[in-house]
């Protein structure tokens, strides 16, 4: 009799064990799992997003004279203007989330979007081409980075190089550097 009551006390002590392993084990278990459900999905995103800017131009003409400023879109400041091509598989949203930076290598700055800016230069704008509106794959983001009143009063200097690079709100970017 004695033995039996041992057994059935090992056997409860045995069960109480693996009840409180499991209830300290499972949560870390399942946070775990959720965490790795999350990034591939983050993965999954990055890996479907990609965008490329494919040609970048400013105001500046040096066959427009001695001012060798030409205001193209008629707004009195001096742009910078960049096309980027979403060439991933998936559409991208919260553009004006994005990061611009503008400037020489080693000096450049971030640029705010213009619903970010307060109206103080320098901001960018973006545009979809082709009357669309939403940027999904295969469709061109026009970005007007709108840096000054005039290009002698913008700080920027001809026979230098610029740094033009965007970053999409998941991570992904692409950059460009562009002289005039």
């Amino acid at each position: 009799m004695d033995k039996a009551i041992i057994t059935v006390l090992l056997i409860i002590a045995g069960v109480v064990c693996v009840s409180f392993m499991f209830n300290a084990i499972y949560p870390a278990i399942n946070r775990g799992s959720d965490a790795v459900v999350s990034m591939t999905s983050v993965v999954d995103d990055r890996i479907k997003t990609q965008v490329d800017v494919i040609h970048t131009v400013s105001e500046y003409d040096p066959n427009n004279g001695p001012s060798f400023w030409n205001d193209t879109n008629s707004n009195s400041t001096f742009d910078i203007f960049a096309w980027v091509k979403n060439v991933g598989t998936s559409r991208i949203l919260g553009v004006e989330q994005s990061d611009i930076f503008f400037g020489t290598a080693g000096d450049f700055e971030r640029i705010p979007h213009e619903d970010y800016a307060a109206g103080v230069k320098p901001y960018w704008q973006d545009s979809l081409e082709d009357s669309t509106t939403e940027w999904g794959p295969g469709k061109t983001m026009k970005v007007t980075i709108v840096h000054s009143g005039s290009y002698g009063g913008s700080g920027l200097s001809d026979n230098t190089t610029y740094l033009v690079k965007l970053i999409i709100p998941n991570g992904i970017s692409d950059e460009t550097y562009v002289s005039w």
